[in-house]
């Protein structure tokens, strides 16, 4: 059974959280003088951790509207993209009481939950649940994910942290909230 209010507030809290998560890097930026300092990363890891709560609502509000239409692999993407998303989260508040610890929780939550994206995204579109670019939405959050991850991983091994990884975490987050304006648009058109 459909629950429109639900999917509203839980994709409201999708496009909120993406918002937030745009933004959290460029705050980081500005707080650090130009050049992310390990507070400045830190402080984006727990905010973008936090933020990930949000981000499942856009999965749930998604679920809520094609309930069933999306089959075992819909089902399968969610769940990856769940537990992704929680284990960020747990990496995220883990820095604020252990900065010192490897970012490994947080690195290992987003791939889980990129993979599931891509996942989902594909059922998606396999199903045909939604139409025209909307369609395209669940999977390109994913292999947003994945493509940002290639590009950090030379600047990762040369310099550390760098100010170019605000515009991948700023589109990342977009990517969340155009997700989350999606939900909304078609709950509001059920």
């Amino acid at each position: 059974m459909f629950h429109a209010e639900r999917s509203v507030l839980a994709a409201w809290a999708c496009v909120t959280s993406g918002g937030v998560l745009a933004l959290s890097s460029h705050l980081a930026v500005l707080t650090s003088g130009g050049m992310l300092d390990a507070t400045a990363v830190h402080l984006v890891n727990v905010i973008a951790g936090t933020c990930a709560a949000g981000l499942a609502g856009g999965i749930y509000g998604l679920n809520a509207m094609h309930e069933h239409r999306l089959g075992r692999a819909g089902t399968i993407g969610s769940l990856l993209v769940y537990i992704g998303l929680t284990a960020w989260n747990a990496g995220g508040l883990n820095l604020t009481l252990r900065p010192s610890v490897p970012h490994l929780l947080t690195l290992l939550g987003t791939a889980v939950q990129a993979i599931g994206m891509l996942i989902l995204g594909s059922s998606v579109l396999r199903k045909q649940v939604m139409s025209g670019w909307k369609r395209y939405i669940p999977l390109l959050n994913g292999a947003w994910f994945c493509t940002q991850l290639i590009l950090q991983l030379p600047l990762l091994i040369s310099r550390g942290w760098h100010p170019f990884f605000t515009l991948l975490l700023s589109l990342w987050g977009a990517l969340w909230m155009l997700l989350g304006l999606v939900v909304l648009k078609q709950t509001y058109q059920s």
